[in-house]
């Protein structure tokens, strides 16, 4: 039985102007590999298998013999790699065997197929973008079962409703290679307002960073994701401050050693075309030469908040003031009086922009933004489900479920969907 002896990477030399790989270490005597032996060398696909004859080449020595040698040069290497520019040399006793890289072999490996894998799925609105930029979501992960209802009602493929680390690995690893991987990582640790923990109420320690948050290792499951399903590029999207987070600096270091050319953006809505500007970061692997963004496009001076909006009679109950709503004019008047910025802003019909929907805008937070009724002073009302359907450029018919929270919840935390859309193609190379 073959024992390994040393299992070591090698770069992919030059010498005079031919390919060239050179082994040396003790290791190889221990291998049977000792200076003026000889061995047979048997170039195939992809692979040199290096075997101790009686006759064949010689191995030489340096150090009065102490240190093996082997030097491989010719057009024979490049017939058998190609450019590839490292190798793995496994050695055992009698046999040495010369295959690409692991991290190579897997850069060949991946095709811009049109298939997408959505990691921290939610609603499915990343999934939406990748599908109008031409792709389809084989499979997604998402822990809330309401949130994977509703993807999977949209977009189908194989749902994995569970936490991350329970994720079923195996089954994941027959969808490779895969186009796109589109990530959503959990923003909770890196946001403005840091929570101690998932959903929880109390503030966190200031002096921790964001990884310390219960939710700070999901870069880990983003990289083993990545790992295993080897797409051809990969699209993350977070909060802003995440660029300045070591979770960041992780997992684009990881990313470049996976071989991905990476690269990454704040992107603001507004710049695309959209009506509401929030900013996103945006992270990019591609196993293309470099990353390309699209354009930010002239915004056009006509666009107003009126073409999103629904014609919601005067009279409707939707509209309330101060009578019918008081504690929230009390809110509003007490924000105003501290000057912190909390007061909601008024939109109109000839509003250019609208501020950041959050994930608890139908709960009614007094901070959100209302619509000001068109002829009444101090008269307004929430926006509905259906304008920031249209806020967010999702498609009509894109099937929300029956909860208003569920849906509210989606669309605050969803992304921008024509902006998203763009990103993809451009990062990709889809044409429109």
């Amino acid at each position: 039985m073959n024992t390994h002896i040393r299992t070591t990477v090698l770069a992919i030399g030059q010498h005079r102007g031919a390919p060239r790989i050179y082994i040396e270490g003790r290791y190889l005597l221990t291998a049977g590999f000792a200076p003026g032996s000889r061995y047979e060398a048997v170039f195939a696909a992809e692979c040199i298998e290096l075997t101790l004859t009686d006759e064949g080449r010689a191995v030489s020595g340096k150090k009065q013999n102490t240190i093996g040698v082997i030097d491989l040069n010719g057009q024979s290497i490049l017939d058998t790699f190609g450019q590839a520019d490292r190798v793995t040399v496994a050695c055992q006793t009698g046999r040495i065997t010369l295959t690409l890289s692991r991290i190579t072999a897997l850069r060949r490996q991946r095709e811009l197929n049109d298939q997408c894998v959505d990691l921290f799925a939610g609603g499915g609105l990343l999934s939406e973008a990748a599908r109008q930029a031409g792709f389809r979501t084989v499979a997604a992960i998402e822990i809330d079962r309401r949130y994977a209802d509703i993807h999977q009602a949209n977009h189908g493929g194989h749902m994995i409703n569970t936490s991350i680390e329970e994720a079923p690995w195996d089954q994941l690893r027959t969808l490779a290679l895969i186009g796109l991987l589109a990530m959503g990582i959990p923003c909770e640790p890196y946001s403005a307002v840091r929570r101690l923990d998932r959903g929880g109420q109390a503030k966190r320690d200031q002096t921790l960073p964001p990884e310390a948050h219960e939710l700070g290792d999901m870069v880990y499951w983003a990289l083993k994701a990545t790992d295993i399903l080897n797409p051809h590029t990969v699209v993350i999207e977070e909060v802003p401050r995440f660029l300045a987070s070591g979770a960041y600096f992780i997992l684009t270091h990881a990313l470049r050693r996976m071989g991905y050319h990476v690269d990454d953006r704040i992107i603001n809505p507004l710049d695309h075309g959209a009506l509401t500007g929030w900013q996103r970061a945006v992270v990019v692997g591609t196993t293309l030469e470099e990353v390309r963004w699209p354009e930010p496009c002239a915004r056009p001076h006509h666009r107003r908040l009126g073409e999103i909006l629904d014609d919601v009679p005067l009279d409707d109950d939707m509209w309330f003031d101060r009578e019918t709503k008081p504690w929230l004019f009390a809110h509003w008047d007490k924000q105003t009086a501290k000057g912190n910025g909390f007061e909601p802003p008024k939109l109109t019909a000839d509003s250019t922009r609208c501020p950041t929907i959050k994930k608890r805008y139908f709960a009614g937070q007094g901070d959100n933004p209302v619509v000001a009724h068109p002829r009444k002073t101090g008269v307004y009302r929430w926006l509905t489900i259906a304008e920031v359907r249209r806020l967010m450029n999702l498609p009509g018919d894109y099937d929300l479920g029956t909860a208003k929270t569920t849906a509210g919840e989606i669309l605050g935390q969803g992304v921008e969907v024509h902006t998203f859309t763009r990103i993809i193609r451009a990062v990709t190379r889809r044409a429109a």
